[in-house]
C-alpha cells in the first residue's frame, strides 16, 4: 500500500497467500514469498518503477522459520530454507545475480541425502498431494496424512522413518481430503490400498475411522490408535504401530 495524503491504493497485491515478506534497508525494494502448490516462491517489487518480477528460489522446499532478510547494502535477501532431502540451513541471494547460494551447512550425522526419499507431487482429487514413495518396493502400503494446515514438501522425520520402513506416506491438502485419499489409493496402480496408515498431527475431524488400519494423532487428543508428538516424535513407536497393521495382511 502506499500513502497519499489520506489516500491509499494497492500497489502489490499477490493472487497467493503470503508467508513472508521484507522491505530493503533503503526502502526501495519489497521482497515477498508466496505459497503455491505447497512450496514457496520469491518475488521483488522495485518502488520507484512499481515493477514486479520473479525471483529464483533454492530447490523445491519452504521459507523457514525468520522469514526474509535484507543485508544493511539492500543487495542480498537472507532467509532460511528447508529441503525435502536435507537440514534446514541459511541461503543467500544476491539481486540481480541469479540462483540463490547456500551460507551454511548443518550437520546431518549417518544419513545421506540418497537415502532420503524426496516427495513427488500428484494430483489426488481437485487439488496436489505430494507422494514419498520408497522406489525399492513395488507396491508399499501406505501412511495417509491430513493436517489442519497444508503439508509441505520439505525433510520430515516421521516421514522418513516411514519411507525406510517401506511404507510411502501420501499427504493429501484442503477440504475433503480423507476422502480423496481414499479414493486415489483404491486408484493407484502401484500402491498396496489395503489398510492405509492415518497420520492426524491436528485433530482434523475423521469421517469413517473403519476405512483405516490405524490412526496416529497429536498428545493428549484422546482418540485412540497411537499418540505422537509432532517435534519429538517417538520413531520407533510408529514404525511398529504402521507394520502392525501390516502383520494382519
Amino acid at each position: 500500500m502506499v500513502v497519499q495524503g489520506r489516500a491509499r491504493r494497492t500497489i502489490h497485491a499477490p493472487a497467493r497467500n503470503v508467508e513472508a515478506f521484507a522491505v530493503s534497508e533503503d526502502g526501495h525494494r519489497l521482497a515477498v514469498a508466496v505459497e503455491s502448490n505447497g512450496q514457496d516462491i520469491f518475488s521483488l517489487l522495485d518502488f520507484p518503477s512499481l515493477r514486479a518480477q520473479p525471483l529464483a528460489v533454492p530447490p523445491s522446499g519452504a521459507l523457514a522459520e525468520g522469514g526474509l532478510v535484507w543485508d544493511h547494502a539492500s543487495e542480498r535477501l537472507l532467509f532460511g530454507w528447508r529441503l525435502s532431502d536435507d537440514t534446514t540451513d541459511v541461503w543467500e541471494l544476491r539481486i540481480g545475480r541469479g540462483t540463490p547460494s547456500r551460507i551454511t551447512r548443518s550437520p546431518r550425522p549417518g544419513l545421506s541425502r540418497a537415502s532420503i526419499t524426496r516427495p513427488s507431487p500428484v494430483r489426488v482429487g481437485d487439488g496436489l498431494a505430494w507422494l514419498w514413495r520408497p522406489a525399492e518396493i513395488a507396491r508399499p502400503r501406505v501412511a495417509v496424512v491430513i493436517a489442519a494446515v497444508p503439508t509441505r514438501p520439505v525433510f520430515d522425520k516421521r516421514v522418513a522413518a516411514l519411507n525406510f520402513a517401506g511404507i510411502a506416506v501420501l499427504a493429501v491438502n484442503g477440504e475433503g481430503a480423507e476422502k480423496a485419499a481414499l479414493r486415489y489409493l483404491k486408484s493407484a496402480q502401484d500402491l498396496d490400498p489395503r489398510e492405509p496408515l492415518l497420520l492426524n498431527p491436528d485433530g482434523v475431524e475423521v469421517e469413517d475411522r473403519s476405512r483405516w488400519g490405524g490412526i496416529v494423532s497429536g498428545p493428549g487428543q484422546h482418540r485412540g490408535g497411537l499418540e505422537l508428538d509432532r517435534d519429538h516424535p517417538d520413531l520407533r513407536a510408529l514404525v511398529r504401530y504402521a507394520r502392525r497393521g501390516a502383520s494382519a495382511l
